[in-house]
């Protein structure tokens, strides 16, 4: 919501309010649509569903284009908006999302510099150096497992890496789950839908500090 003052032909200034939300689409959905598809992708890779494997790299294209890019432009759009939570949120995953796949990429270098081999860059995501530096990307419990699965790679403990990677793969697709369901709910409240799916409503138990202190004035 902003206003503008304008100084017309009256002698007093006419002062119009324009309503953002209502002048733009909710960005939500398009940021929680890539959260879903690469979350979703990612977690039935990492859980080797018919026979998939190497930490996900075949949805690399759905890390940049649909996690990276639709979470980026929806956060940023979240901005303009004036929405500072959303905005921190999907531009932080967003900009996760664009860093796992840069590191997938070839292109990029960031395992093939870890590599034993030059003719064989792929070697480098079996090095300990390569498996150490993705401890730090902990993020949820998730990604939290996922760390110690290449913690325990970079260890040479292959079997007990293969089952936190299970386990981080089974949270990410639980995760798309819900991201999918958050999706649908928020979609067809966007478009008017005459019946919503219930998201929950912390507004009962968490109270901003406006109210708060508007409440203590009083």
């Amino acid at each position: 919501m902003c206003k503008s003052t304008l100084s017309g032909n009256s002698a007093r200034p006419l002062e119009v309010t324009y309503n953002l939300s209502k002048s733009f689409a909710n960005p939500t959905p398009i940021s929680v649509l890539g959260l879903a598809i690469s979350v979703s992708t990612l977690g039935c890779d990492l859980m080797g569903w018919r026979g998939a494997g190497g930490n996900g790299a075949a949805s690399t294209g759905a890390y940049f284009f649909m996690g990276g890019l639709l979470m980026m432009l929806g956060g940023f759009l979240e901005f303009i908006l004036g929405n500072t939570f959303p905005f921190i949120l999907f531009c932080g995953y967003g900009g996760w999302w664009y860093s796992y796949g840069a590191t997938l990429q070839p292109f990029f270098g960031a395992y093939g510099a870890y590599s034993p081999d030059a003719s064989d860059p792929s070697k480098g995501l079996e090095v300990a150096g390569f498996n150490a530096t993705f401890v730090e990307l902990s993020l949820t419990i998730s990604f939290a497992l996922l760390s110690g699965a290449f913690w325990e790679l970079a260890l040479g403990n292959a079997s007990v890496a293969s089952n936190l990677q299970t386990a981080g793969g089974a949270f990410l697709f639980v995760a798309g789950i819900a991201a999918w369901y958050i999706l649908l709910a928020i979609t067809l409240s966007s478009v008017g839908f005459p019946f919503t799916f219930p998201l929950g409503d912390l507004g009962g138990f968490l109270t901003k500090k406006e109210r708060l202190d508007s409440d203590a004035s009083a």
